[in-house]
């Protein structure tokens, strides 16, 4: 009876984590078809979107009852995720400086499709980082635009991270329960990919890197299920859906997206040569070429397609001649001549710091730190960032893998061998090929290693292998709480005192200094207090005035 139960609540909480799979791609073809015909951000487009995902997750589970509690849940999570994310102010340069002037312009009624941002915004004092606004991917924009006109507040238009570890816990748990009938095996999997340490470090921020590590690292499981079964349409439709989205999350969702759906195809593709099974085979290509297609044409139009005929060049401004160089003085100074591997040996294996100024990371003892390091940490930590204690954690999930691909090989299983294989071997392609890898923000594909070592143990039937496990799930949960409880006291306090000044001004008029010239997406925040402000660009005698900086809000 108690088994039954569990089982259908993994079901439910399933079932809520596609609404919002499907909630969100709904939305984003809802929001590109509408710019296409020049209809911008309205109040409808989220509830409609929401509406559509009820109905299409009914034909994958047609108990009504299952349903409606599903939809209760979703209702919950989505307010929890608002309450949550509108009450912390993220304080961060990318959040302040182009993540919510994106989502208030569009939420204001911009078309990314057709205007560029200087021509529909004058108001603001200064738009210098229109041409990330303009260029970059969209996906998380449209949604948190959407929710910014429901809401008013534009803090709440990042809930997606805090939706996101929801949709990746109770996806998780639920498909290993299904597989493999063991609710242990399947709560320890889910704790394990919860604990990636970019999400704890980025999600009361606006940035994406986490959110698109998620839906990587779903589409990537998704894509392992298509090719064991290829006749599931909720497999297919899901994949579908999670594709698109990752495609238009940032310029490396495109590119990872590609990378590890190629890398299971292949297999795939030579599996139904050699069955003989032209038909299945055509009929899939088409449809991935379709999701492709829809993904880059309809919802990437204002990005890759804008991006073609403004500048020839779908991926402008991080690639192409006419490219804008953002990672040469973000990285350490002896990075410079480095190749792309060693860069990489150096950020896994160096204390945590966020120092470019430095000539070469400093290289430490696995599992060692100090209090100097874990201060280092923040949401874009660029060396050692994926925590204090992953250095010696990415040792031993080597150990475990290479041990357990032996055992493979020598007893002949080629299809689990295939399962976790073909991620490990991309993973270090990609440290061997992509220069940019070494940063842990931008390689969310590292995570996978102690994922799969973790899955390799608790697959085996020896209690002393599983308890192994456990032991992991232990130093990847010390690795992220170390992480999250700085955060926590280095954010939280001045985000408090953000919202407390905010309050103190609501309805006023003021005088404000930024940062920086470039600080303009901070300003949404005053707008949503009705907080009339004149702009100063230098301090004038004794005149009172709210300094906006990036980890704070102060008179």
């Amino acid at each position: 009876m108690l088994n039954r139960f569990l089982d259908n609540c993994l079901k439910i909480f399933y079932n809520t984590s596609l609404l919002f799979i499907f909630m969100f791609i709904n939305l984003l073809i809802l929001t590109s078809l509408g710019y296409i015909f020049d209809i911008t951000m309205t109040f409808f487009h989220l509830p409609l979107s929401i509406v559509i995902s009820i109905v299409e997750v009914f034909f994958f589970d047609k108990n009504f009852k299952n349903i409606i509690c599903s939809v209760l849940v979703f209702f919950l999570v989505f307010i929890v995720s608002i309450l949550l994310s509108g009450h912390v102010y993220d304080m961060s340069y990318d959040g302040n400086a182009y993540h919510k002037l994106a989502i208030g312009l569009l939420k204001d009624g911009y078309n990314p499709l057709y205007e560029n941002v200087d021509q529909f915004e004058k108001k603001l004092e200064n738009v210098g980082n229109a041409i990330w606004v303009e260029h970059y991917p969209k996906a998380t924009w449209f949604y948190g635009a959407s929710v910014y006109k429901l809401t008013g507040n534009i803090e709440t238009a990042k809930s997606y991270n805090v939706w996101i570890i929801f949709v990746v816990f109770f996806i998780i748990a639920y498909l290993i329960n299904r597989m493999f009938k063991n609710k242990f095996f399947a709560i320890i999997m889910a704790g394990v990919c919860s604990l990636f340490p970019i999400f704890w470090e980025q999600v009361f921020t606006f940035y994406v890197d986490a959110f698109m590590g998620f839906i990587l690292l779903l589409t990537i499981l998704f894509m392992a299920l298509f090719i064991k079964d290829d006749k599931k349409i909720d497999c297919k439709m899901i994949l579908g859906s999670l594709l698109i989205i990752l495609i238009n999350i940032k310029f490396t969702g495109l590119m990872y997206g590609g990378i590890f759906c190629l890398g299971y195809f292949i297999p795939y593709f030579i599996k139904k040569l050699k069955l003989k099974e032209f038909n299945s085979l055509c009929n899939n290509i088409l449809t991935f070429l379709v999701i492709v297609l829809i993904g880059i044409i309809i919802v990437g139009s204002s990005t890759y397609i804008k991006n073609t005929f403004d500048h020839l060049n779908p991926l402008y401004p991080l690639m192409g001649k006419d490219k804008v160089d953002i990672m040469t003085s973000q990285q350490p100074l002896g990075f410079k001549d480095m190749k792309p591997i060693e860069k990489n040996f150096y950020s896994l294996f160096s204390k945590s710091e966020n120092n470019w100024w430095v000539q070469v990371p400093t290289l430490k003892i696995p599992f060692t730190y100090s209090s100097d390091e874990v201060s280092q940490l923040n949401y874009d930590t660029r060396v050692g960032g994926y925590g204090v204690l992953f250095s010696g954690i990415f040792i031993l999930s080597l150990l475990v893998l290479l041990i357990h691909f032996i055992i493979e090989i020598i007893k002949k299983r080629y299809n689990d061998l295939l399962f976790l294989g073909i991620p490990f071997l991309l993973v270090f392609l990609i440290m061997f090929v992509v220069s940019d890898s070494w940063w842990a923000r931008y390689s969310p594909q590292i995570y996978l290693i102690p994922i799969m070592a973790v899955y390799s143990l608790i697959k085996n039937k020896k209690i002393i292998i599983k308890l192994l496990s456990i032991i992991f799930l232990v130093l990847l949960g010390l690795n992220s709480l170390i992480t999250f409880k700085h955060v926590i006291r280095a954010y939280i306090p001045p985000s408090g005192k953000t919202r407390m000044n905010l309050n103190e001004f609501r309805n006023k008029e003021i005088n404000i200094v930024l940062e920086t010239e470039h600080f303009c997406g901070a300003l949404y925040n005053l707008k949503d207090f009705n907080i009339k402000y004149n702009y100063m660009t230098k301090i004038d005698g004794d005149i009172d005035y709210l300094y906006i900086s990036v980890i704070n809000y102060e008179v």
